[in-house]
């Protein structure tokens, strides 16, 4: 289907106010975007926001700025900026490079990098295939999947009614609500989800991991971190695991599971009334079953603690 663009605005405004101070261009344009189309956005760096909007339209606006004291410098730097938004049938894609920010230098002298700042208004429902190598993502409400990358940036969401992937790998990643499932990777960073009501896929090398309300599977892996995990529903095998740290779990009581818990050099403290098989609370390990068993909850964390916590039932907001 051909997408047809409503209207076209390009806007660039320059503003250089006295010596030392900076300067700044800002592009600007509008799209329409077809049913399930894609926003794509792919940059070097810069700071990206995104919003939902109303109707069928992308707005983008792109700022860039250049702190280089000399007028002519200021305008070279911003002129390197190669900046592409174009509209096709099957969505929005936006590029932004710089060669002269990412080649190879040999002087001496220190490089001011442009700083950039995205700010899109999206349809409602919308699919998002975000990247930036040197900088944070924020996305608010939305209807759709999300795919994001943050090399070096923090990457947050506020309520998803899709699926969302995310991964960084210096960086936090901060999820307030999602309907359906994540996959969620930091190398360096924290991950911490509110609710999620699909399966939960997490994992980060040095980090912790945090889950206030989770309604499905729950797979959370960490090398250097704690987890803690609030179950509000038990629907599938779980497994959490933290090579060096330890793991609280919280659980609504209403809810029947299996439960295989260990450490090495930690104990394992339950204050639910498990029906043991092996182990017990206070020892390194146990496996038992709660109201007669259900899917299994596997935890591991072999240089460090486990607790085992009764929640509150249903975890209704």
């Amino acid at each position: 289907m051909k997408l047809q663009r409503l209207f076209w605005l390009f806007l660039i405004v320059l503003l250089a106010v006295g010596p030392g101070r900076a300067m700044q261009r800002v592009e600007q344009q509008r799209f329409s975007l077809a049913a399930n189309g894609i926003v794509s956005l792919n940059t070097y760096r810069g700071f990206i926001n995104i919003v939902e909007g109303d109707g069928d339209q992308v707005e983008i606006s792109v700022r860039s700025i250049s702190t280089y004291a000399e007028e002519a410098e200021a305008r070279n730097a911003l002129d390197s900026l190669q900046l592409s938004m174009t509209a096709r049938d099957d969505g929005i894609f936006i590029t932004a490079a710089n060669p002269r920010e990412t080649g190879i230098r040999i002087d001496l002298f220190e490089l001011k990098k442009l700083e950039i700042h995205f700010d899109l208004v999206v349809p409602p429902h919308s699919n998002l295939e975000i990247m930036t190598a040197d900088g944070s993502i924020t996305v608010g409400n939305l209807t759709g999947n999300v795919k994001a990358r943050a090399e070096t940036g923090s990457i947050s969401f506020r309520h998803i009614d899709g699926n969302i992937q995310a991964e960084t790998r210096v960086g936090n990643v901060i999820l307030a609500r999602c309907t359906g499932s994540v996959n969620l990777k930091a190398s360096q960073g924290n991950l911490q989800v509110g609710t999620v009501g699909g399966r939960a896929i997490m994992e980060t090398v040095n980090g912790d991991i945090e889950i206030m309300n989770a309604r499905n599977v729950v797979d959370a892996q960490v090398a250097n971190g704690d987890v803690s995990a609030q179950f509000a529903q038990i629907t599938g095998p779980s497994r959490i695991r933290t090579a060096v740290g330890n793991i609280t779990t919280v659980i609504n009581p209403d809810e029947k599971f299996s439960i295989k818990a260990r450490s090495r050099w930690g104990k394992i403290f339950s204050e639910m009334k498990v029906d043991t098989s092996r182990g017990g609370s206070g020892r390194s390990r146990l496996v038992g079953e709660y109201l007669g068993g259900g899917p299994q909850l596997e935890i591991e964390a072999p240089g460090g603690y486990v607790r085992i916590k009764p929640g509150e039932p249903l975890f209704e907001e």
